[in-house]
């Protein structure tokens, strides 16, 4: 192979006072190589976009599930406290099933309770992860947060992706209060 360079290895160097010291530097500019790896895979990582936006709404995200799982215990709740008053109030074979349907309700309710844990243990997680990315980001000197993707539309206006629309309802902090709605809908009159 004429032309191919190899490298040279400390094996390859006599071994004096002098080579050492070389020896010593080539290690070193071998770690140096390996550190700048690590930090251009670190940042292929994103930390600071992790941390700062995607983080941050996936916690968001699942506090509304919480939220939203706690309403909705609370309806069939209070559905069940409704069943259960027609129940007092009717008799026999009715009443009986009435109660044993209040029951089940009851006891398929505690579902808010496990899984709002769960999702704030989660959540915890999310937030620790969140903090140690952004140390990591500053660590690395990643300043660059991607912007969230943008939603494209053809000359109708129409959603040309619809993937882009993946997002679930609207966070309550987000969303146009009703009241902004109508008041934007008003100023076309």
């Amino acid at each position: 192979m004429q032309g191919a360079t190899h490298p040279i290895t400390p094996a390859m160097v006599p071994d004096d006072g002098a080579t050492a010291l070389w020896r010593m530097r080539h290690e070193i500019a071998e770690l140096v190589g390996c550190i700048e790896a690590a930090k251009a895979e670190l940042h292929e990582l994103q930390p600071q976009t992790l941390s700062k936006r995607k983080i941050p709404d996936a916690s968001d995200e699942l506090e509304a599930i919480v939220q939203e799982t706690e309403l909705a215990a609370g309806k069939v709740m209070d559905a069940a406290e409704e069943i259960e008053s027609l129940a007092q109030k009717s008799d026999g074979e009715m009443a009986a099933s009435l109660a044993d349907i209040v029951t089940r309700l009851y006891e398929a309710s505690s579902f808010q309770d496990i899984t709002g844990q769960r999702i704030t243990k989660v959540v915890g997680t999310l937030r620790q992860l969140e903090e140690r990315l952004s140390r990591l980001a500053e660590a690395i000197g990643d300043t660059h947060i991607e912007a969230a993707p943008e939603i494209h539309r053809n000359e109708n206006g129409e959603v040309v992706d619809a993937k882009a629309l993946l997002h679930g309802p609207q966070l309550p902090q987000t969303a146009n209060a009703q009241d902004d709605i109508d008041a934007i809908l008003a100023s076309f009159d």
